[in-house]
């Protein structure tokens, strides 16, 4: 396995992760679980608890924000096993 494909998957990762953030802070803003940037890690509502209110209960009223954020964490995790899969290919 090439290093280069591991790179890029860590790169993607790191790129999906950031999404993640974005449109989680864009959520929690629409939502008004946070009012600014401060207060957006200050409050009871983890990323945690907002991932499975999004993924498990559903439990919203922006679904554009929550079928993106569906979709991040889907990729996340997926591209979290390919780097695993690829480095232990790669120490072999």
């Amino acid at each position: 396995m090439n290093i280069y494909i591991i790179l890029t998957l860590i790169i993607f990762w790191i790129i999906s992760f950031i999404g993640v953030f974005y449109y989680l802070y864009k959520y929690y803003l629409r939502n008004n679980l946070a009012y600014d940037f401060w207060n957006f890690f200050s409050k009871q509502m983890t990323f945690g608890k907002v991932a499975f209110q999004i993924l498990i209960n559903r439990k919203n009223s922006h679904q554009r924000e929550s079928k993106i954020l569906t979709l991040l964490y889907v990729i996340n995790i997926l591209v979290l096993f390919l780097m695993i899969w690829s480095i232990a290919i790669y120490q072999e």
